[in-house]
């Protein structure tokens, strides 16, 4: 019975062994569960917190444009953390947030930075966000499976700016004669691509847009005023439409001038309507926008700097082909809007161009004439400069989320 005795006690040790190591298989098992699973509940959570920050830091710069008030905005901040989902729970916005302050935009891109507090007239253009789901805000993040390792929570936060680049636009109008051919049926469409343009500002608004309108044939044109506007060759006179902010709803301002672009030779304003417009007799019959390029330069520069996006909407049915005194001359004549055009650009100032060809045009010099992030579009048809006006205004800069 010794030996038999003696084999069933050395199965012990081995039942033993086999428990540890089985005991061991398990922990590890469930440790790499616990690693895969809590792993992706955090980066889920992390995405979630960085969409609540980006959202609520957005909410918080619109509100607050609507009427300067920070009230409003931490309101509107509020409202997206108290609804945005971190993790099966709500993150938390520290204390302190969201702080308003500003964001320059013009500084090189290894020097953008967020500088809390308003700038010398009281504005901020900018908002920081920071949600958090941490152990100091008696939130984190509960895991899962990681809490068998005795991991039992994990933190996570996320920081977002939103920063508004106001806009200052300056339109660019050809009223040379080949417009007002086919019973100005090419400067009718063009007057319908100004208010579309205007209009996607006023129903997209964001405060402290701004936006102005020059036009030219020979000459520029001063601003519309009764009985007459003035022609100029000086870029220090005020366009047709003085850059000036655009009023949430909307102003009649604009829309008087803009209907005043109608057909030069006609002694009655468009339409029969009472709008001043230009007539052939101030502001000549041959093609040289030069003049209303530089008003555009000098309406810009004098009147925004930073935090302004900036740009040029320059539109032509042909070819630049006299100079100031309604000489043919169509180098000089390019060479002028090319000089301009480069004016805009060292200034900041983009540009984008419109080509309705219509009879002589040349899209080489168009395409040539664009600045910075401005494109250039041309179509045969007069009908569609509502619709080139209005990608040219959808293509414009808003909020940014950093």
């Amino acid at each position: 019975m010794t030996p038999s005795t003696h084999r069933r006690s050395a199965t012990h040790p081995r039942r033993g062994n086999y428990s540890l190591i089985m005991g061991f298989v398990m922990t590890t098992v469930i440790g790499f569960g616990a690693l895969s699973v809590d792993v992706s509940l955090i980066t889920m959570a992390k995405l979630q917190a960085q969409a609540t920050a980006d959202g609520a830091a957005h909410a918080a710069l619109v509100a607050y444009q609507q009427n300067k008030s920070t009230a409003e905005g931490t309101t509107a901040a509020q409202f997206i953390a108290d609804h945005d989902t971190v993790a099966m729970g709500l993150g938390k916005i520290r204390s302190g947030d969201p702080q308003f302050g500003n964001w320059d935009f013009h500084a090189p891109p290894a020097a953008h930075a967020f500088l809390p507090g308003f700038d010398a007239q009281g504005n901020a253009n900018a908002v920081r966000v920071r949600i958090d789901r941490n152990a100091s805000s008696n939130n984190a993040v509960s895991l899962l499976l990681a809490p068998i390792l005795g991991i039992p929570t994990a933190d996570v936060s996320a920081t977002s700016i939103a920063a508004q680049e106001q806009r200052a636009i300056m339109l660019v109008n050809d009223l040379s004669c080949s417009m007002m051919e086919d019973n100005a049926f090419a400067v009718t469409e063009l007057r319908q691509g100004d208010l579309s343009f205007y209009q996607f500002l006023v129903d997209h608004h964001q405060a402290g847009d701004q936006l102005g309108l020059s036009v030219y044939a020979r000459f520029g044109s001063k601003a519309a005023t009764l009985p007459a506007p003035w022609r100029t060759s000086n870029d220090n006179d005020a366009p047709w439409i003085p850059l000036q902010v655009i009023p949430q709803f909307g102003s009649t301002v604009f829309t008087s001038g803009i209907n005043g672009i109608c057909d030069t030779e006609s002694a009655t304003p468009c339409g029969g309507g009472a709008d001043p417009h230009p007539r052939a007799a101030d502001i000549g019959e041959c093609t040289n926008p030069g003049i209303a390029l530089r008003q555009a330069v000098h309406e810009i520069t004098s009147k925004t700097g930073a935090p302004y996006f900036r740009g040029i909407v320059f539109e032509s049915d042909g070819l630049p082909n006299c100079d100031f005194s309604g000489n043919f001359d169509i180098p000089s004549a390019q060479a002028a809007a090319q000089s301009a055009a480069d004016n805009a650009f060292a200034n900041d100032i983009s540009v984008w161009t419109i080509l309705y060809h219509n009879g002589g045009f040349d899209p080489a010099f168009m395409q040539s004439m664009v600045r910075g992030v401005g494109f250039y579009q041309d179509s045969p048809d007069s009908t569609q400069l509502s619709e080139m006006f209005r990608q040219v205004a959808e293509s414009l800069p808003t909020a940014f989320v950093f």
